[in-house]
Parts: structure tokens; C-alpha cells; sequence
């Protein structure tokens, strides 16, 4: 029988994830639950029996990167209602290294946007509208600023600060930012291109848009006019799939601001402090192939 969830603890314990983060562990729990209730078993507590059968079953379908978040919505789970998490158990754990043994854990790579990509979409724009003022400034603060989506939407007027350096954006949270002690990222002007400026776009689209207050990349009608509501995740994807294409995703614009900082040089620990990642592996994972070339013998052949 399910033991009873205590409302009062599950409220306390939502303030320390993200949104997001509670419903993609909502979502996967429910995966395993249907499992369960199919093998008239017991999903919380599970046995390790029940969780082993079901990394079996999951094994069949998914990549070993699904199936470890499956894992940690388990253990969440059974932590919240102060379970012991089979998740934890030795043999779950040699199970799961064998699964990554045999299905390989490579993951899919997000293909990034370069600076080259971003000018080259930025010149299609009609900036005579106010669509195409967003999408410009949305383009290249997305990427200058390392912003993941989530962060880029949640803008609001009174988060921006100029001065003669550029532009500072206050973040009051994020992913990485639990305690949302919030942080801040730099735009700096770009004097020689004034055309791809980060801080300039920002400021034609504000004197345009009129914009004094509240949420700052809004939605523009049909008839190009602006209303008051703050697009969503989806519209940022949209306008970079419309404007560079299929193969690429909202997230490209983070990923290409790492690689075009290693190709231009930059240090990771550079790049870490734009791009906030709470560790160096990740600022590795996105620069493989640039590193490739670093330091190669082939090249002294």
C-alpha cells in the first residue's frame, strides 16, 4: 500500500527545486509507477527487485542519459517520504553501469550557433519592424549572454544596467542558482560592428517597443503590434529554428557562445563565469572538438 504523502513537507520541499525540475521527476515517476501497477508492484516503497526489472524494461527503449533521470525521480521520491532509495542499492548501480556498457553513453550533441551564424541571420531581419528588433536583440543576447531559455524569458526591464562598459543583467534565478541569490551576466559593447551590438540592439528595441517596466521580450502580433505578455520557452526555439534553421535549437545559442569563446581563445574558467556552470566538465563536453585540434602531433607531421 502507498504510503500517504505529507502536504505540508511536500511544500517545503518544492521551494528547493525548480519548477522544471518537479515536473520532470513528476513525469518520470509516473513512468514508473504504470510500470509497477503492470507488475502489481509496489512503486513506493519499491524493492530493488522492482527497480532492477525496470531499468531492464527501460534499457530496451531509452539512452542510458533518461534512464539515470528515472533514476534520480526514484530516489527523489523515496527521499521525500523518507524511504531508503533502492536506487542506492550496490546491485541497481552495477546494473545501470552495465546498461551504459552496452547502449554507450555518447550523448547526442547540440550543434552550435557561431558568430558567423548569428550576423548572417541578423542581415535577413527587417529591423524596420519591431518583430525583427526583438528577434535581433533576443539573437544576441541569447548569445553573448550564454542564457538558457528559461533565463532569457524570465527578463524583466528592471533587470538591465547600462553604463559605459555596456550592458549588466541582473539574474534574479536560475538553473544553477537553487538559493536564487541571483547573479549577473556582462554584455559588453561591440564598437566595431555596431551593427551585431549586443547593448545596441538592446537599446533600439527598447526605444521601440517602449518598454519601461515588466517583462522584456514580449510577443508582437500579426499586425506588429506589441502586447503585454512575455513569450514563452517554445517562442524562443521558434524564432531560432525560423531564422538558422532546422538544425539547430534554442539551446544552440548557449552552446555556440562556448565554442566560439574557445575557438576565440578564452580560458574555461572564462567561460564558466558566463556561462555559470557550476563545474569545468561541461565547458569540456561542449569544446571536444575544438580541443582536438590542441596541442595535436598530427599537426607536426
Amino acid at each position: 500500500m502507498e504510503p500517504k504523502f505529507n502536504h505540508k513537507i511536500a511544500q517545503l520541499l518544492d521551494k528547493e527545486q525548480s519548477e522544471n525540475t518537479r515536473k520532470a521527476y513528476r513525469s518520470d515517476f509516473e513512468h514508473f509507477q504504470h510500470f509497477c501497477e503492470g507488475q502489481q508492484e509496489s512503486s513506493l516503497p519499491a524493492s530493488v527487485k522492482t527497480v532492477m526489472a525496470y531499468l531492464s524494461h527501460c534499457a530496451e527503449q531509452f539512452k542510458p542519459s533518461v534512464i539515470k533521470r528515472r533514476m534520480a525521480a526514484i530516489k527523489n521520491y523515496h527521499q521525500a517520504h523518507t524511504q531508503t532509495s533502492p536506487t542506492d542499492d550496490l546491485r541497481v548501480k552495477r546494473l545501470f553501469y552495465a546498461i551504459k556498457r552496452d547502449k554507450g553513453t555518447a550523448q547526442a550533441s547540440v550543434k552550435p550557433i557561431l558568430k558567423k551564424d548569428i550576423w548572417e541571420a541578423i542581415d535577413t531581419l527587417d529591423e524596420n519592424t519591431l518583430k525583427g528588433l526583438r528577434d535581433k536583440c533576443l539573437l544576441l543576447i541569447g548569445f553573448i549572454g550564454a542564457f538558457r531559455r528559461s533565463e532569457l524569458v524570465d527578463l524583466d526591464y528592471e533587470d538591465l544596467y547600462f553604463d559605459e562598459k555596456g550592458l549588466t543583467i541582473h539574474l534574479h534565478k536560475s538553473q544553477p542558482d537553487a538559493l536564487q541569490e541571483g547573479d549577473f551576466k556582462a554584455i559588453p559593447f561591440n564598437k566595431e560592428q555596431e551593427k551585431y551590438c549586443p547593448v545596441k540592439a538592446m537599446q533600439t528595441w527598447l526605444a521601440a517597443s517602449g518598454i519601461r517596466q515588466g517583462a522584456l521580450f514580449r510577443g508582437v502580433n500579426k499586425g506588429g503590434h506589441l502586447n503585454t505578455k512575455r513569450i514563452s520557452d517554445k517562442a524562443v526555439y521558434l524564432v531560432v529554428k525560423q531564422l538558422l534553421g532546422k538544425k539547430f535549437s534554442a539551446h544552440s545559442l548557449r552552446a555556440g557562445f562556448i565554442v566560439q569563446a574557445k575557438i576565440n581563445g578564452a580560458e574555461a574558467h572564462e567561460i564558466q563565469r558566463q556561462t555559470r556552470h557550476r563545474s569545468l566538465f561541461m565547458i569540456e563536453q561542449y569544446t571536444k572538438v575544438q580541443s582536438a585540434w590542441e596541442d595535436n602531433a598530427a599537426l607536426k607531421i
